[in-house]
């Protein structure tokens, strides 16, 4: 639908009134116009837009959403494609074309602005990088404690700290392993710090959750797979985002992990898998863990450091999606269980 425009039935002034601004967060970059025009004879009565906006400064560096002229009763105007009979038809149509036009454009401009929000927040966790590394590596409980708090006081997403501190620093630690650049003890106990990090954020966090989550995930891992910080990680992000989480790093699959799988209507069980896997092993996991659940059809995922380099074989035993992003991850399971 093209936006009705308002023309006058007769000559008259069209200077421009500028409405008082949008909040920051929903006018940033925004420039769109309605183009509104006044009848003379129209004025008497009407809300002049600058009357209402005692903050308007001419000098202010900020877009705004103009109209020219002012609000007057309906009949003071005509729609260029032909006298419109009543107020309420009216009205009608003017509410479409604003929700056709203005709303779209601030979804996009109020999109554009979470997007900048979320890339500012990016390089300030990278700029933590280096603190979290020697806090992790040395004996630095203060510097830890410090870390842990401030995050868990802020309001960045607990995925976009896992996305830029968490699992950046993971892959950091993997190389200094892979390049004898420290101990094995060393880095032990560094993955260790991290993965008690993910835990407290997920424990200061866990008042902004929801309560009544309307779908559940159990994470388990298999037997063979140490590698848990992955598991921790991705619990965290699936409460976040308004899932109901059991299981995780702790949890071994097998009967126990079928067990919570029977008594807890589990909408989705996502396995971790260690490299070199044995695939016989995870199609049984699978098997059991569907025969196991009271819920049909149960969505399987699976992850962990074993799907490196083994795409799509998962998906051949019978998996529904592979979990090689985290990002991706939560679109994939919001898109497969409803």
């Amino acid at each position: 639908m093209s936006a009705p425009r308002l023309s006058k039935e007769k000559a008259g002034d069209t200077s421009a009134r500028t409405l008082p601004c949008l909040p920051d967060d929903l006018s940033y970059g925004m420039g769109h116009h309605l183009a509104f025009h006044k009848k003379p004879d129209a004025l008497r009565g009407g809300l002049m837009a600058d009357e209402c906006d005692g903050t308007s400064k001419p000098e202010k560096q900020r877009e705004r959403v103009s109209w020219s002229g002012y609000f007057a009763p309906p009949q003071a105007f005509s729609w260029d494609q032909g006298q419109v009979d009543g107020d309420a038809d009216l009205r009608s149509q003017l509410s479409d074309a604003i929700e056709e036009h203005v709303l779209d454009e601030l979804v996009s401009n109020h999109g554009r602005v979470d997007r900048e929000r979320s890339q500012a927040r990016s390089q300030a966790l990278q700029g933590l990088h280096t603190i979290l590394l020697s806090a992790l590596l040395e004996s630095r409980p203060d510097v830890f404690r410090s870390l842990v708090d401030r995050l868990s006081a802020s309001a960045i997403p607990i995925l976009e700290i896992c996305e830029n501190l968490i699992m950046p620093m993971v892959a950091e630690l993997g190389r200094r392993w892979s390049s004898d650049t420290e101990s094995f003890v060393t880095i032990a106990v560094a993955m260790s710090r991290l993965q008690r990090l993910v835990t407290e954020l997920t424990i200061a966090r866990q008042s902004r959750f929801s309560t009544n989550p309307p779908r559940t995930a159990l994470f388990a891992r298999m037997p063979e797979n140490e590698h848990t910080i992955g598991l921790a990680v991705i619990s965290a992000c699936f409460a976040e985002n308004g899932w109901g989480v059991a299981g995780g790093a702790d949890l071994q699959a097998g009967d126990r992990a079928n067990s919570l799988l029977h008594d807890i209507p589990c909408h989705l069980f996502g396995l971790s898998v260690g490299c070199g896997c044995d695939m016989d092993s995870v199609k049984d996991v699978m098997d059991e863990a569907r025969q196991s659940t009271r819920r049909d059809p149960l969505c399987i995922c699976i992850g962990g450091p074993g799907l490196r380099g083994r795409e799509g074989e998962f998906l051949a035993l019978g998996a529904d999606f592979e979990a090689s992003d985290l990002r991706q991850s939560l679109k994939m399971a919001d898109s497969l269980v409803h």
